[in-house]
């Protein structure tokens, strides 16, 4: 049997995993995220539309990426935003031991430092997939975000017109899930420039998650 993914993530869910980061509480900026990149396919077209807006996001790197890509790496950074952890390889929590599965993502903390010369403590596992024991598998100092609204750009039938829909749900302190790869490129962007074009209508700041 498949499930329908909620758009906005039921407040049940939050509370069950109250210590995860779900939204910003009592801000009125709404924080996008981008996943799985860098990649060369988009990210720089990401950062592009991003600049002209005047906006700023947060980058989930997959370590892989990183190290295959570290100068469109390097530029997330210095375009400003903040960027976190993905793990290294893309690791599904389902079939990775603990021990796999923190050695991957200290693997990608060390790689993103090495290129950036900075440390971030958020995380994001990939699929969202979660477990009661993460605080152990990852141990102390890591902050686990999650999301508020999905735009539904990764799913394989995502139209242009669904995905911008859902985008202009957003409300203040929603935090919005992208993804920076290739096969959702086409939506992605041209959603994300349609919900710029509304955030700056609106006066609305976008802004990164503080990575400290």
């Amino acid at each position: 049997m498949r499930f329908l993914i909620p758009i906005r993530t039921p407040r049940w869910i939050a509370r069950l995993y109250s210590s995860y980061l779900w939204g910003v509480p009592n801000s009125k900026a709404i924080y996008l995220t981008f996943d799985d990149g860098p990649t060369p396919e988009a990210t720089l077209e990401i950062l592009a539309l991003l600049e002209t807006y005047n906006a700023k996001a947060t980058f989930f790197c997959v370590g892989n990426n990183v190290e295959k890509y570290p100068e469109l790496f390097k530029k997330i950074a210095i375009h400003g935003h903040s960027w976190s952890n993905h793990t290294y390889y893309h690791n599904d929590i389902r079939k990775s031991t603990p021990k796999e599965y923190r050695e991957s993502v200290e693997k990608c903390s060390a790689i993103m430092e090495e290129h950036a010369k900075q440390k971030s403590i958020l995380f994001r596992p990939p699929q969202g997939r979660i477990r009661h024991n993460f605080k152990r598998i990852l141990g102390p100092g890591y902050t686990m975000v999650f999301w508020s609204l999905l735009s539904m750009d990764h799913l394989s039938n995502a139209t242009i017109a669904n995905c911008t829909r859902n985008l202009l749900r957003a409300k203040p302190g929603d935090i919005i899930v992208l993804h920076d790869n290739a096969r959702t490129k086409g939506v992605t962007l041209n959603s994300l420039e349609a919900f710029l074009k509304w955030a700056t209508r609106n006066e609305i700041d976008l802004l990164g998650l503080p990575m400290e």
